[in-house]
């Protein structure tokens, strides 16, 4: 029998098991290294520490299976508008726009997995989980296609990866200040690197001086520049959401996340240039 670092089972969170058993052996030696590290830091350990109460959602929490993600529609018709947020970024935060938008059509706000309301999953933030959460969503929540879908920041990437995933469902984007191949970029033994060029063992050695120097963010006290104009009622909630966020953030979550973000940046830029008209 193989020993390695799955031979204490029960020490592993339960939503990775199914995983291991279709897994690569190169696949299986990258899991181990990072529940190597996760063992030595102290990150998770903010999790469910942050002590301010939870008010009530602005919509609805949608079961998607084995947990419930945070879903905001108002307005009627179709095609519907679906606001995909950027890097710690809201719901709420389209709280001027979305009464707006919803005098034409309907249109939909969320919170990507472990985003305010929404509760985490086995991958939060890899491109892969937040696609096929959004993909359920939906379709439980009873909001048909077809989808015009709005991308903010990062939240660019996330619906071209949704487009190229279910290209029936989706009949324009609209990328806001959108995160491009070109100004995503690492710093890859002492060059800045873009993310398309990179491997996997890139993007972990990029990381590897959060790990040995872990960053410390001070939590936010109050609401700040844009923000300031929401409406009063909407200001509250950002400032909660965004105070989970930094209790929350985990630099093991976040290496998943950006290796994901090179994966769907390599496939959609090859993807582009295979067309003559690449825009």
């Amino acid at each position: 029998r193989r020993r390695g670092c799955f031979d204490s089972r029960s020490h592993i969170n339960s939503d990775v098991i199914p995983k291991i058993k279709t897994m690569s052996k190169s696949d299986i030696g990258y899991v181990c290294w990072l529940l190597a590290l996760f063992s030595l830091l102290p990150f998770s350990a903010a999790r469910g520490q942050n002590a301010a109460p939870i008010p009530p959602p602005l919509g609805r929490l949608v079961d998607i299976g084995s947990r419930r993600l945070h879903l905001y529609c108002v307005g009627h018709g179709s095609p519907a508008v679906v606001v995909e947020n950027g890097q710690s970024s809201f719901s709420m935060d389209w709280g001027l726009v979305q009464p707006e938008v919803a005098k034409i059509t309907q249109v939909c706000t969320y919170d990507r997995a472990g985003y305010a309301w929404s509760e985490r999953g086995p991958a939060t933030g890899s491109v892969e989980q937040t696609s096929d959460d959004l993909h359920l969503l939906l379709r439980m929540a009873g909001v048909r296609s077809p989808y015009v879908m709005v991308g903010a920041s990062i939240g660019a990437l996330y619906v071209q990866g949704y487009q190229r995933r279910h290209p029936n469902e989706v009949v324009g984007l609209v990328l806001d200040d959108p995160a491009g191949e070109e100004g995503s970029k690492y710093l890859v033994n002492g060059r800045d690197m873009p993310i398309y060029e990179m491997t996997g063992a890139d993007m972990r050695s990029a990381f590897k001086p959060l790990f040995t120097n872990p960053p410390h963010y001070d939590q936010p006290t109050k609401i700040e520049e844009p923000y300031d104009r929401l409406p009063p009622s909407l200001q509250p909630l950002r400032l909660w959401a965004w105070q989970k966020f930094f209790a929350e953030m985990d630099v093991v979550n976040d290496l998943i996340t950006a290796d994901s973000w090179r994966s769907e940046f390599i496939a959609l830029r090859r993807w582009r240039l295979s067309s003559p008209h690449p825009l």
